[in-house]
């Protein structure tokens, strides 16, 4: 848990010895491992996004 800002990342440290993973958007196959050891840095991207739905 934790804010990301423009000026701060947030930083995440696996301690799942198997079968952790790490997804976004919501679908299974884009999933990364996300084993014991493994860290995960969140920062804010440099172009903002834009959601079109229909």
């Amino acid at each position: 848990m934790g804010r990301v800002t423009a000026s701060s990342k947030l930083v995440l440290s696996s301690l799942m010895p198997m079968n952790g993973v790490v997804f976004s958007d919501g679908i299974e196959s884009d999933a990364l491992a996300f084993n014991a050891g493994t860290e995960l840095t969140i920062g804010l991207a440099d172009i903002r996004g834009c959601l079109v739905s229909r």
